[in-house]
């Protein structure tokens, strides 16, 4: 992706919905992706080499998901489950990613995050999509899928290490997520995705202006004391990346 962006291109659609996971501390071995949809991200991962169990509830999608692995030589196992039978899985995983922020019951934050803490090994990981209940037109948003709401849902769970993420407005470029606050999300923006400026073509900077600007001041509007706050209540969505405990809560 970064090569097509320093020759003036765009990403397609399944790599933007999938460019979160080089935000990830490590490279997962073994992921669960609920919610896969048309299998962008599970397919993204297995092509990093792990082994995905793709969960949805639309038998529909999952069957396409079946027949795009196949011709991608990808091994991914498809898992379709009920609204009131979330995750119905055994077994541990070190990567729960929540794919879809509309995915039914995900207004029980403590419940999911609890079934992400039981599928995880210890020092495993969940990325967690969200939208927010603020912005004009959320439609299903409510104040319980807001970045601030799942991220006290994973702590009451034990998850440590948490980083949110907020999109760039305009999702053509890729690598969009902007580290809210400081830490190792921060030093990973600085080291991988601000570089993306200065090899940037002359004509996506023309196209890609104002995004790309915004860019550039990321890190520095994130060290203003509350903005990091209050940006997690404004930004239309958002990523959440945490690592599980040694010890689940009760």
């Amino acid at each position: 992706m970064r090569d097509r962006i320093a020759a003036g291109g765009t990403a397609e659609e399944d790599e933007r919905s999938a460019d979160w996971i080089p935000l990830l501390p490590a490279s997962p071995t073994d992921a669960v992706v609920v919610g896969c949809g048309w299998g962008a991200v599970a397919c993204a991962l297995a092509a990093a080499g792990a082994r995905v169990h793709a969960v949805d509830v639309s038998a529909d999608r999952l069957a396409f998901l079946v027949v795009r692995a196949e011709q991608e030589g990808l091994d991914v196992r498809s898992v379709r489950v009920t609204p009131g039978d979330v995750l119905a899985l055994e077994g541990t995983f070190d990567l729960v990613a929540y794919a879809d922020p509309a995915w039914p019951g995900g207004a029980d934050v403590d419940g999911l995050a609890r079934e992400a803490a039981r599928l995880l090994r210890p020092g495993g990981h969940i990325a967690w999509r969200a939208d927010n209940a603020v912005v004009p037109g959320g439609g299903r948003r409510t104040a319980a899928t807001t970045l601030r709401a799942r991220s006290a849902a994973l702590r009451r769970q034990g998850f440590s290490d948490l980083v949110a993420y907020a999109p760039l407005p305009g999702r053509d470029i890729p690598f969009f997520h902007v580290p809210l606050g400081g830490g190792v999300g921060m030093r990973y923006f600085l080291t991988h995705i601000l570089p993306l400026v200065a090899t940037a073509s002359p004509d996506t900077l023309r196209r890609y202006g104002v995004p790309l600007l915004l860019l550039t001041l990321a890190p520095y509007a994130a060290s203003v004391p509350g903005l990091a706050r209050l940006a997690e209540t404004l930004v239309p969505g958002g990523l959440l990346i945490a690592r599980r405990g040694t010890s689940r809560a009760r």
